[in-house]
């Protein structure tokens, strides 16, 4: 997430360690202003795309509004026989926008292709962002969670999301390039980066251990862990999405084939700030952790379909996301909770 580093974060950056504490807002910023910069910022557009009519003209073109949405590749109609986990993903800049498992992320403003290998066959699917997340949507998502209508949040259910926000909005600087997942991405030496890095190791972390552990001998070293007969590059030290809802949580690391046991809350209406989404097939799983449920947008608003706000770990660090209720649906996930266990 693209975010303006004020200048006693410079300061820190050039004078000092390569951790950046994110610094306390000091906006005045109201309820009511708040929901209007949500009305006015968070607006979905058309975020699938059929695969079937890709196939036959191998090329597409998306518009996504900002960082944090998602645009889903449909391979229903490709007939029950296509295996849509054989496609590769490969981004020209994953600053812009990435995709894995027949999603597309935007991760910053500005245009890109994703390229799809199918076998011998390739397609390419070009990507603008219009705008990156501001620092005030930010700030307006995370006040508005607190006055949550469904009920006035919990102590415990704050220091969830503050768990999450912090593991997300952690700014760091690697000295070294450090291999991403997959080995797909290169965090950079000397660019500040913010978010706790996709890892799928033993040394899972959260923003506390993973300060601690860049001063590490091994950080910079390449991880290899073999998944499903594939072997993947990763960083040695960071967190998948099941150890970031864990570390949110307050509990030892659970996986998704844990989760996914956990009684469903029913409807995504249901779903408060500290909860969660879930699915599980065929032995793959993802969990989203629930910033703030959006059942109706806030009025002025030019999109009318209810959506989550989300901390999510994802490929390739932790990141803020929004989710269709529609899009979840689709992929099958379950809502949860700490509290209903």
């Amino acid at each position: 997430m693209k975010k303006t580093i004020n200048l006693l974060i410079t300061l820190c950056i050039l004078f000092s360690v390569a951790i950046v504490p994110v610094a306390a807002s000091t906006s005045a910023i109201t309820y009511s202003t708040a929901k209007k910069i949500i009305a006015e910022e968070v607006i979905f557009g058309d975020n699938t795309i059929d695969f079937s009519t890709l196939s036959s003209s191998k090329t597409a073109s998306i518009s996504i509004n900002i960082e944090g949405m998602s645009v889903y590749i449909d391979y229903s109609r490709m007939g029950e026989t296509f295996d849509d986990s054989s496609v590769e993903y490969v981004s020209q800049d994953a600053d812009v926008a990435y995709a894995w498992d027949g999603r597309i992320l935007a991760t910053g403003k500005g245009t890109t292709d994703i390229i799809l290998y199918l076998g011998d066959e390739q397609y390419t699917i070009n990507v603008t962002v219009k705008d990156n997340i501001s620092n005030e949507l930010i700030e307006a998502i995370e006040l508005v969670s607190r006055g949550n209508s469904l009920a006035r949040i919990s102590d415990e259910r704050q220091s969830i999301i503050d768990k999450a926000s912090d593991m997300v909005n952690i700014l760091w600087r690697p000295t070294t390039n450090l291999t991403g997942w997959r080995g797909n991405y290169t965090f950079e030496a000397g660019r500040v980066y913010s978010g706790i890095p996709y890892s799928m190791t033993v040394n899972q972390c959260d923003d506390i251990e993973f300060q601690a552990a860049m001063s590490n001998n091994d950080f910079y070293n390449n991880y290899s862990r073999t998944i499903n007969n594939i072997t993947y590059i990763m960083p040695k030290y960071g967190s998948d999405c099941s150890g970031f809802v864990s570390f949110a949580w307050g509990m030892n690391k659970l996986g998704t084939d844990t989760f996914i046991t956990y009684p469903s809350i029913g409807e995504y209406e249901n779903l408060q700030p500290g909860d969660a989404v879930v699915y599980r097939v065929n032995n793959e799983g993802h969990i989203i952790l629930v910033l703030m449920n959006f059942q109706t947008p806030p009025s002025g608003s030019g999109y009318n379909e209810p959506y989550l706000a989300c901390y999510e770990q994802t490929p390739y660090h932790a990141d803020l996301t929004f989710h269709t209720y529609a899009d979840l649906l689709a992929d099958g996930y379950k809502a949860i909770s700490k509290f209903n266990n």
